[in-house]
């Protein structure tokens, strides 16, 4: 049987991977640079997914490699991770009381033989209204720093 690489140093990718995998399985972190010209969110995901995945699986054997990429998007805006407590706050505000989108784009890749499969899901999320206080203590956490939207469920 062939080993399972996450290719991810996320710690929300390996708590999910524990919930499905109860064997053990690796993790390596890619080398792929998430830049893109593209415009549409599920081609982004999807991209990054793949890229994360082929890059970790040139450098392993005997191993399915697991990758996932996730866009938030809200109005025709991508939000990526938040730089700062600035961008933080105006995406949490931003959000507050609103409806967005979350795409999650997935890749699984034999590295022995390069084959590949990808799915994705879309997930329209509505977010309650989010009072100052809370915005303001959350951006003072490390919670928003390295989520897509500065958020995970």
């Amino acid at each position: 049987m062939k080993r399972i690489v996450l290719a991810s140093a996320s710690p929300r990718r390996s708590e999910l991977m524990k919930r499905f995998f109860t064997e053990d399985f690796e993790t390596r972190v890619s080398d792929f640079k998430e830049n893109s010209s593209e415009t549409d969110p599920l081609k982004i995901a999807v991209g990054f997914a793949k890229g994360k995945a082929h890059d970790v699986a040139a450098r392993v054997s005997h191993a399915l490699v697991i990758a996932a990429d996730t866009i938030v998007t809200i109005d025709g805006r991508i939000l990526g991770k938040p730089a700062d407590r600035d961008e933080a706050r105006k995406m949490m505000t931003l959000l507050s009381g609103r409806t967005h989108e979350v795409v999650t784009g997935v890749c699984i890749v034999d590295a022995d033989t390069g084959k590949e499969e990808i799915d994705w899901r879309k997930t329209k999320v509505h977010m309650s209204p989010l009072p100052e206080e809370f915005i303001e203590a959350y951006i003072r956490s490390e919670e928003p720093y390295d989520k897509a939207g500065g958020y995970a469920i």
